[in-house]
C-alpha cells in the first residue's frame, strides 16, 4: 500500500475559433479547473487509472465539468476537445 503518483497534462481547445474570450475565461479559473483534474484522478483508484479506457472516460469528463465551468449563454459547450498530452504513473 505504497504511494502512487501520476502527472498528467490536460489542455482544452475551444469548439469555436471565434470565442474571444475563451482564453480569458479558462485564465480566471485555472484554479479551480486545476481542482476538477485533480478531484477526477483522485476519484479513481490506481487499477482504473492503469486501464487504457480510463483515460477516454477522465477526457469525458473533464470536458463536461470544463464545460460546465466555462460556459456562456452565446458559448454553451466552449471546450471542444480535451487533449492529455502527459499521464505518467509512479
Amino acid at each position: 500500500q505504497g504511494n502512487r503518483y501520476i502527472v498528467a497534462e490536460v489542455y482544452m481547445q475551444r469548439s469555436e475559433p471565434g470565442d474571444t474570450g475563451f482564453k480569458t475565461r479558462a485564465q480566471k479559473k485555472t484554479k479551480l479547473l486545476q481542482a476538477i483534474v485533480s478531484s477526477e484522478l483522485e476519484s479513481r483508484t490506481v487499477e482504473e487509472l492503469q486501464q487504457p479506457a480510463t483515460k477516454k472516460a477522465v477526457r469525458q469528463n473533464l470536458q463536461k465539468q470544463f464545460n460546465n465551468v466555462l460556459k456562456t449563454p452565446s458559448s454553451p459547450t466552449p471546450v471542444g476537445k480535451i487533449v492529455i498530452s502527459k499521464w505518467i504513473m509512479q
